[in-house]
């Protein structure tokens, strides 16, 4: 990292401190060292992030094109010249959402990396803060004054200057791009673009993505279908929601509240109504009922399924994890189907919502632990 801080610093002491073995100098030394790395680090994850945000645009165009879209291609188009020649992290503004999304993607992926970047300098300062403190006292001690105040000035150089105050006001921040309308935290939410069932039950679909199904009774199989914009997926979150219209308050039909979800399958668009199942690697749930558990679900016996008796009138959640993640161009179909056989007829999801992540470890990341 090119700091001028650093090579007045390191002048300072270079001029200031007297005797030959100087351990102002090896601090340093380390100190540098780890701004450089810290720098590296960044340069790496910007370029690696660049290289992904313009292999998206590249489908993104192609795509447009085949299609015969040519605002669409046209806005892609400047986009994807305008990145390559600029390089820069501030995206111009456009129509297409599927490309708006991408950006909003890349703008907050990039800001993240500059935000770690900017942690690890803070801290690495503090730390450097504190070792020059230690020295200061010991100098003093040894009577050593007209250095100690070389040391002093040193240490108030380094932390108030222009470039350390930008990375410990970047440090602090939490969100500098606000996040789209359809995203929480790591999940963006999916808003149905249709809904069928075996049973003709109807559902309310809010603008927040939540459905809430009205029909009589019997077993019963949903059929959603989305469209997604995001490159990557690696897992998909069902949130099942307590509402006060419902039994007991739901989030399903029983007398209870319970449901039994006896099948959860997803699965993605290949071509003209050809779909392809995706295999699920694993299954958590934050609660699951004795017998019930949530991994029932994705097993191939409809025997099996989730629920949660006896704690009805609460939301739930449950998180399915991919075998491997899927890699899709913007604009994909995605398809779930949600089976409900319980024998007595009434145990169906009433009300929930579906939301898909890229987080590689979405239980690491939605608890902000570093995976």
């Amino acid at each position: 990292m090119k700091v001028s801080i650093v090579i007045l610093c390191v002048y300072a002491f270079t001029r200031g401190l007297l005797f030959a073995d100087d351990p102002a100098a090896s601090l340093w030394e380390t100190y540098q060292a780890h701004l450089d790395e810290a720098e590296m680090e960044e340069e790496l994850a910007l370029t690696r992030l660049g290289r992904q945000y313009g292999d998206q645009l590249d489908l993104l165009f192609d795509q447009a094109r085949e299609a015969a879209d040519f605002e669409a291609a046209r806005a892609v188009y400047e986009e994807r010249n305008r990145f390559r020649e600029e390089k820069a992290v501030e995206i111009a503004d456009a129509e297409l959402p599927s490309l708006r999304h991408l950006q909003t993607v890349y703008l907050d992926s990039a800001f993240q990396i500059q935000r770690d970047r900017a942690r690890k300098v803070v801290r690495l300062t503090a730390q450097m803060n504190q070792a020059l403190a230690n020295l200061e006292r010991q100098l003093t001690s040894e009577n050593r004054i007209e250095e100690a105040l070389s040391v002093r000035e040193s240490r108030e150089e380094l932390t108030t200057s222009d470039r350390y105050l930008r990375d410990r006001k970047l440090a602090a921040m939490r969100e500098r791009f606000p996040p789209p309308a359809d995203t929480e935290g790591i999940w963006h939410v999916l808003r149905p673009r249709s809904f069928q069932s075996r049973m003709n039950a109807s559902a309310e679909i809010g603008e927040d993505g939540v459905l809430f199904v009205s029909k009589e009774s019997g077993v019963d199989q949903y059929q959603l279908e989305f469209v997604t914009t995001l490159p990557r997926v690696t897992a998909i979150r069902l949130d099942a929601l307590a509402d006060e219209r419902l039994p007991n308050g739901g989030p399903g039909n029983s007398p209870s509240g319970n449901f039994v979800l006896n099948r959860f399958r997803l699965f993605v668009e290949k071509g003209e109504n050809d779909w392809e199942e995706v295999d699920f690697a694993r299954a958590e749930a934050g609660f699951s009922q004795e017998n019930w558990a949530v991994g029932g679900a994705i097993e191939d016996d409809d025997r099996s399924g989730w629920a949660v008796h006896p704690r009805g009138g609460r939301d739930h959640h449950a998180i399915f994890f991919l075998a491997d993640p899927l890699r899709l161009p913007p604009g994909t179909r995605l398809q779930l189907r949600m089976l409900h056989r319980y024998p007595s007829g009434e145990h169906w999801l009433a009300k929930f919502r579906i939301s898909i992540t890229d987080a590689a470890d979405p239980l690491a990341e939605e608890n902000g632990v570093n995976p």
